[in-house]
């Protein structure tokens, strides 16, 4: 089974659970003696690690026959990309997974990881992991005249009706793209418009599933 730590826990005196995130779901893994600094699963038992490991099919198991696939140590030394990472890693931890396709979801996050564009992909993926748990944004436009999209109904916003916007047509266009192209297509946002659409993001989250993005 291929699986991402997305949070760990130190538990007893040198154990650690290893909150994993897998092509079956979150599967919780206890690895033994993980914090003597001479143990052999340290390395692999860390933060924000894709590891291989055997999978005994229950949600809290010990971690056995486990092999090290990226320690995304670029990630991890780079201030900036860790917190991109992070708050990918946050919203996994905190969306209900009953709902989800764990294979495409685990899928969209190694690449989201590897993007040369992660600060957009980052949010390329929040917003298709909230689609996916059955939060999808209405974008699909019944009338020519958008002008924009509104967070409590979920959907655009025509001219002429009295709703609030959430967000104006040109970012509007944005989330669409963020939503519906490929990962690693994702272009590059100007300073302003990733600071717009990060706020909706969090404010979408918020209202929606009552989940507060900390690290976005």
């Amino acid at each position: 089974m291929i699986g991402l730590i997305y949070k760990t826990q130190p538990y007893q005196d040198t154990n650690k659970l290893l909150y994993v995130y897998s092509n079956r779901g979150k599967i919780t893994l206890v690895a033994r003696g993980s914090q003597r600094l001479s143990s052999e699963l340290r390395m692999v038992s860390q933060y924000l690690t894709l590891i291989e490991f055997y999978d005994n099919g229950k949600n809290m198991q010990p971690l056995r026959e486990v092999k090290l696939l990226n320690s995304y140590d670029f990630l991890k030394t780079d201030f900036f990309k860790a917190k991109h990472a992070a708050v990918m890693l946050e919203a996994l931890d905190k969306v209900r997974d009953q709902n989800l396709n764990h294979e495409a979801v685990l899928n969209e996050l190694r690449i989201a990881l590897l993007s040369d564009n992660l600060k957009e992909s980052s949010l390329s993926f929040l917003i298709k992991l909230i689609s996916e748990a059955g939060f999808r944004p209405n974008l699909t436009p019944k009338e020519k005249d958008v002008i924009g999209f509104n967070i409590r109904n979920s959907s655009l916003v025509y001219k002429g009706e009295p709703i609030t916007l959430d967000l104006e047509l040109r970012e509007t266009i944005i989330l669409v793209k963020l939503l519906n192209l490929d990962t690693e297509k994702v272009e590059a946002m100007s300073p302003k418009d990733d600071a717009t659409l990060r706020k909706f993001i969090k404010k979408y989250y918020d209202y929606h599933i009552n989940v507060n993005l900390k690290n976005i």
